[in-house]
């Protein structure tokens, strides 16, 4: 190049608020987020040498795909490996996406372990057998396995614990009148929360056996 571009206006880019669009000296144009500006001591009138224009390019690939994960993790928390293949087909340089993904945990908005303790928090409410489910889902979203193992840590439940607590919460008024009625039906329940049958039985037995032996008195 004979001539170093100048930056000939910085203008607000449409529909997406703190941004704005370089218009430089040789026609080309950036598109970055304007703190990337302040960052860069990027202004109106500047005269970019190479390594600012190679600094300012690189700065505009690496907000455009934080701008594509902020649209992604509107939606859903992502994993970092799961998020980086989803963006990949966006990615020129691997360094830009690379880079943009360590903004991202920087600012906290791309966390493993908090999305790993989320998954088995959301898992483990709907039944001890889910925290299986978890482990998979987690493996497959490319978190490291010391990460799964202290979510599974931090929600260890006793399964037993948990069947007899979910039978007294499900038990009604008319099931002391028939706790063998009452027991069918509490069964199904825990198998489709996911507890094993002998969990189920020991459970039904601790609280059903405790209204059979108050008939009996």
């Amino acid at each position: 190049m004979l001539f170093d571009p100048r930056i000939e206006s910085i203008r607000p880019l449409p529909r997406r608020p703190h941004w704005v669009r370089l218009v430089l000296s040789d026609g080309c144009t950036l598109d970055l987020h304007e703190s990337r500006c302040v960052k860069l001591h990027l202004r109106h009138g500047r005269t970019l040498d190479d390594d600012a224009l190679a600094a300012a390019r690189d700065a505009a690939e690496i907000d455009a795909l934080k701008h594509r994960a902020l649209r992604l993790l509107t939606r859903r928390a992502h994993a970092r490996l799961e998020l980086r293949n989803k963006l990949v087909p966006h990615a020129a340089d691997p360094r830009h996406l690379d880079a943009a993904l360590d903004e991202l945990e920087r600012d906290g908005l791309v966390n493993d372990q908090a999305f790993a303790t989320r998954l088995f928090e959301s898992e483990t409410s709907r039944g001890p057998a889910r925290a299986g489910i978890a482990r998979a889902k987690l493996e497959r979203a490319g978190i490291d396995p010391g990460s799964v193992a202290a979510a599974a840590d931090a929600h260890a439940i006793d399964p037993l614990a948990e069947a007899v607590a979910l039978v007294r919460q499900r038990l009604r008024p008319a099931d002391r009148a028939d706790p063998h009625k009452a027991a069918a039906r509490l069964f199904r329940l825990l198998a489709s929360r996911g507890f094993d049958e002998d969990t189920a039985r020991s459970a039904l037995e601790s609280v059903l056996g405790t209204i059979e032996h108050d008939q009996t008195d």
